[in-house]
């Protein structure tokens, strides 16, 4: 039995779940009173648009990222939050442009490199994806963030001892990371080493417990452990978690056939 196939997305699903979309814009309040009497500050601009691109409102955060350029053209982190909304959409070369330019604005941003990185593995591009992960390492040598995209990358061109050594330096320069973790328990599937996986994707549940996909992939590790009752029992949570009306027959289908072999090996 296979980990979840949606695992070999770009973000291997590693990322805690988002809590309701509206919370930041909500917080953030109506600015619009506030940027009419301060318009010519093109920052007041990329607030809102950082609360509207949290809210998922990728269209109009690429407007207001825009007034904020029309204003001044040397703002990186309109470019990079404009680059964002536009990996969002998928339209990947704008993307690019826009975060190419915020690193040409200000090249010491680790955190723009890991950006990038992870927009070139959606392209693709996974040797400039790498690159870009050691750019950022090179800056910042604690970015457990860096470490955790470069991981991503050797873990889908299936060097999975590269991807776990990445992933353990991930774990190590932010232990309370829920997607270190879990990704270190990819690792150590995919080399077979299920106790390690098992122990990892556990820290993973731990600390964020409203994963569905964390459950998902130790289930697969107990399935692959032969602990069918167990594995069941983490489908179930998370079918749970993730209601998506298309899992639920994949969900059921997995919990049955768990339940099935569970039921065999004690006849």
């Amino acid at each position: 039995m296979d980990l979840d196939p949606g695992a070999r997305s770009v973000e291997v699903l590693f990322a805690p779940t988002r809590g309701d979309a509206e919370d930041f814009y909500g917080a953030v309040g109506d600015l619009d009173a506030l940027m009419h009497a301060d318009a010519a500050v093109p920052y007041m601009f990329v607030v809102k648009a950082d609360a509207l691109r949290d809210a998922e409102h990728h269209d109009k955060a690429i407007s207001e990222y825009t007034k904020a350029m029309e204003l001044d053209a040397n703002v990186p982190e309109a470019y990079v939050g404009r680059g964002m909304s536009l990996m969002a959409q998928e339209a990947y070369d704008s993307a690019q442009q826009d975060l190419v330019h915020a690193l040409e604005l200000d090249s010491a941003s680790a955190q723009t490199y890991v950006r990038l990185a992870t927009l070139l593995t959606l392209k693709g591009d996974y040797k400039s994806a790498l690159a870009a992960c050691q750019k950022a390492v090179k800056l910042d040598p604690k970015s457990s963030d860096a470490y955790l995209r470069a991981g991503n990358i050797h873990y889908f061109q299936k060097e999975y001892q590269k991807a776990l050594d990445d992933y353990l330096l991930a774990v190590k320069n932010d232990p309370t990371s829920p997607a270190a973790s879990n990704g270190a328990g990819l690792g150590y599937f995919a080399l077979r080493k299920y106790s390690d996986a098992l122990e990892y994707f556990s820290r993973a549940i731990a600390m964020n417990p409203d994963a569905d996909r964390f459950y998902r992939n130790r289930a697969s590790t107990y399935a692959n452990m032969k602990a069918f009752q167990n594995a069941a029992t983490d489908y179930k949570n998370a079918s749970l978690l993730n209601t998506d009306p298309a899992l639920v027959e994949e969900y059921k289908k997995l919990i049955d056939d768990a339940e099935q072999q569970s039921a065999t090996g004690k006849s």
